[in-house]
């Protein structure tokens, strides 16, 4: 979106091209939506490496900054972090629907304002805490509030790709905490 700004505030730009431009993005990224539901599936159902117990996830199971580990998980936190935050919160049963989370970043990080990025991030962190405390993190609550925003706020793309390869393990584990498992029914469909 950072092209249609531009364009923008160029005096000379087409209106018109402009909402062609936008409406273009905004079904690429309907688009790109779509087709990572529909390989949602296969990457949930590949077994764990190593067996995981409830217990083993009462702390996040990657760090921050491992995002490389996992180039396909990386790939869409960096690309399009709305479609993972989405899964990983409609996964756990936050939201009813796929879409909604989804839309919601989506809308917050296309204004691109130091605000509204602001608000984003204390957005993403209320909901961590949310993930912490479906997982029984002992490191939830206090100081944790403050470090999910900072940590949202100046490196977004890393928070998504480490609740995303935490959500993922426990789908794969068949973790209690998780509501919808692999196979589920639509992305806006109940458990």
């Amino acid at each position: 979106l950072a092209l249609l700004q531009r364009a923008a505030e160029d005096a000379e730009a087409d209106p018109l091209a402009i909402i062609v431009f936008f409406v273009i993005y905004v079904v690429l990224v309907f688009l790109a939506a779509k087709y990572y539901l529909g390989k949602r599936d296969a990457a949930y159902s590949i077994p764990l490496e190593v067996e995981a117990k409830p217990e083993d996830f009462q702390a996040f199971r990657a760090g921050v900054f491992e995002c490389h580990q996992r180039p396909d998980i990386c790939l869409w936190s960096l690309c399009c972090p709305w479609v993972r935050w989405g899964d990983n919160l409609w996964t756990m049963g936050l939201f009813k629907s796929f879409w909604l989370p989804m839309t919601l970043y989506f809308v917050l990080v296309s204004f691109e304002a130091v605000g509204v990025l602001i608000f984003l991030a204390l957005i993403c962190a209320l909901y961590r805490q949310e993930l912490r405390k479906k997982f029984g993190m002992a490191r939830k609550g206090g100081i944790t509030y403050l470090e999910d925003f900072c940590l949202y706020f100046w490196c977004s793309c890393c928070m998504v790709a480490q609740e995303a390869r935490h959500v993922e393990e426990a789908v794969r584990a068949d973790h209690p905490a998780v509501v919808r498992k692999a196979g589920a029914a639509g992305a806006g469909a109940e458990p």
